[in-house]
């Protein structure tokens, strides 16, 4: 049987499950948002993201760009996306 996400939040098992996978010092997304200010209201934002999901509503936020350096001459861009889509979409 395949689980899927909404399934895991609903019994519980998703915040034990998830959150050790997302490094603490992982960079904030578009939002801001940074893995203190998600641990501040942890039962809310999950309560949040789970009827989101349950009712077909949530939609990622735009990816932060930026860029790093590639070699001594050009760069490379990089995607960082917040931490409440990396939740959303762990697997």
């Amino acid at each position: 049987m395949q689980v899927r996400q909404f399934d895991v939040f609903a019994v519980g098992r998703f915040p034990w499950r998830v959150f050790p996978g997302i490094e603490e010092t992982a960079s904030p997304g578009v939002d801001g948002k940074t893995w203190d200010d998600l641990q501040a209201d942890i039962a809310h934002h999950l309560t949040r993201m789970v009827d989101w999901l349950k009712r077909g509503q949530y939609w990622p936020q735009p990816v932060r760009r930026v860029y790093i350096p590639k070699d001594a001459t050009s760069m490379r861009p990089l995607g960082i996306p917040a931490i409440g889509d990396k939740i959303s979409s762990w697997q």
